[in-house]
């Protein structure tokens, strides 16, 4: 039998905001004196025509914490994400995960956002597959970079056809949800193009998509 899946974006669908924004925010509250968290936001203010693409730009904070053990970062991750992403929950959509997956639906989280914090969602929810960006170590250690491509966009359809390679699939019958048309890639996967309405420019979307409100 063909698998069925319920595909989920995280950020600005089943969670509330940026994540990797709100990440890079807390580390500067727990792991930076003020003194360096004044020089990151200058620094940041005068190079920011520099940077020619979004990891640049998310490169050139992470490296702040560069050297530091894969140890203590997961700490802080956990932290990050019992203190910062558990509250931010869209209800809404976490609830279409549980009922999909109660249905045997597989379940994909496909997000940009860094496995560092994404991978405790397996303590939460019900999730077969976490495909996001990787942080890179070396020697257990922070490199202050993402290792290899950001998932995004088509890449986000590359690393799920990696990660299922072997299975056999009932597109038609399967689900996205997202916010953006950035993910029209993953949209054009499947049958089921659940939209996450909250008040976002939807000038993109027409009769085949499925609005689901977060506003009422």
């Amino acid at each position: 039998m063909k698998k069925k899946l319920a595909i989920f974006d995280f950020d600005d669908t089943l969670f509330r905001g940026q994540s990797h924004v709100m990440f890079n925010d807390y580390l500067q509250q727990q792991m930076l004196n003020p003194l360096e968290v004044y020089g990151k936001k200058l620094r940041k203010r005068i190079f920011l025509f520099r940077y020619k693409t979004d990891r640049e730009l998310k490169e050139s904070t992470l490296r702040f914490y560069k050297g530091t053990s894969k140890i203590k970062l997961t700490k802080f991750s956990n932290k990050f994400y019992e203190e910062v992403i558990l509250k931010r929950i869209n209800k809404v959509v976490s609830d279409k995960l549980i009922e999909h997956s109660k249905n045997s639906y597989e379940i994909i989280i496909i997000s940009g956002a860094y496995n560092i914090y994404l991978n405790f969602l397996n303590d939460t929810f019900p999730i077969d597959h976490i495909i996001c960006t990787q942080l890179k170590f070396d020697k257990n250690k922070f490199s202050g970079k993402i290792d290899g491509e950001e998932c995004l966009g088509q890449n986000k359809v590359e690393k799920i056809k990696e990660v299922l390679r072997n299975d056999q699939i009932d597109w038609d019958n399967s689900f996205v949800y997202s916010d953006h048309n950035t993910d029209m890639p993953l949209f054009d996967m499947v049958g089921n193009k659940v939209v996450v309405d909250f008040c976002q420019k939807l000038d993109w979307v027409d009769k085949s998509f499925i609005k689901l409100s977060l506003h009422h």
